[in-house]
């Protein structure tokens, strides 16, 4: 039988239990403005993007095709 609390995960205890607190220093870390994740975000906003205007478009062109007729 597990001495962790039932609420609680194995996966959310970390290494060092309930008290491991890694991912808290992880997210309080501040993100400056020229750190390269902004890069990489940008990349991946722009292309999801990019893919949900295509799909709006040809929503779209179905819409206006029934309308037409």
């Amino acid at each position: 039988m597990s001495t962790s609390p039932s609420h609680m995960s194995s996966a959310s205890l970390g290494n060092n239990g309930p008290r491991d607190t890694t991912w808290q220093k992880l997210f309080q870390a501040p993100v400056e403005e020229d750190d390269p994740i902004w890069k990489e975000y940008i990349a991946a906003a722009a292309a999801f993007d990019n893919r949900m205007i295509d799909e709006w478009n040809k929503i779209i062109d179905g819409v206006l095709v029934y309308v037409s007729c």
